[in-house]
C-alpha cells in the first residue's frame, strides 16, 4: 500500500484514534476501557466519513527522543530497508527540521515511502507533506484536544487540502 501510494504520488492520511489509559497501566481508571471502545468506534466512523485513508489505534506509553542526527536517521532507514519495511515514519514538531529529515531520506533512499508521524494540521499539511508520502494525524482531527473525539469536518477539511496538492 505505501509503495503503491509513493509510486503514484498519492498521499495516505491515517487518523490516530487515541485511547484512554488501558488496564494495567499507571493512569488507568475504572471505566476507561469501556469509554475507549465507545470513543474508538465513533472516531473510526468520523475518519471514514471524513475521507481518511485508514486509522491506527494509539495509546501513549513512551517518551520519544528529540533532536536530529542525519547519520543516525539514515542508518535507521537503511536498517528498515534491509528488513523490507513498507515505509519509515518520521516526526518533528519543528517544520523545517521535519522537512529536512524527509529530504535527507528521499535523497538517500528515493524509493522508501515516508510517513509523517504527526505534527500536521489543516493549515500546515501542504508544506509538511511536500516531501512525504502520507501522515498519521492525531490531535489535529480532535480539534487539538488530545484524546477528545475526532471531528469529521476537520478530517474532511484536511483531506481537501491534501487533494489540492
Amino acid at each position: 500500500m505505501f509503495q503503491e501510494a509513493h509510486d503514484y504520488n498519492h498521499k495516505l492520511i491515517f487518523g490516530l484514534i487515541h485511547l484512554r489509559p488501558m488496564p494495567g497501566t499507571p493512569f488507568y481508571k475504572d471505566g476507561d476501557y469501556e469509554a475507549s471502545i465507545e470513543k474508538a468506534i465513533k472516531d473510526a466512523k468520523a475518519l471514514e466519513n471524513g475521507g481518511a485513508s485508514g486509522c491506527l489505534i494509539q495509546t501513549v506509553d513512551k517518551v520519544y527522543p528529540n533532536g536530529y542526527e542525519k547519520e543516525a536517521l539514515l542508518k535507521r532507514v537503511h536498517e528498515a530497508s534491509m528488513v523490507k519495511a513498507g515505509a519509515v515514519e518520521i516526526m518533528s514538531k519543528d517544520e523545517t527540521l521535519n522537512n529536512q529529515m524527509a529530504e535527507d531520506i528521499r535523497k538517500a533512499f528515493p524509493h522508501m515511502p515516508i510517513i509523517l508521524g504527526g505534527g500536521t494540521d489543516v493549515e500546515s499539511v501542504k508544506r509538511r507533506l511536500q516531501f512525504a508520502d502520507g501522515a498519521l494525524v492525531g490531535s489535529c482531527f480532535e480539534g487539538n484536544k488530545w484524546g477528545e473525539g475526532i471531528q469529521e469536518s476537520i478530517v474532511a477539511d484536511y483531506k481537501r487540502e491534501v487533494h489540492s496538492m
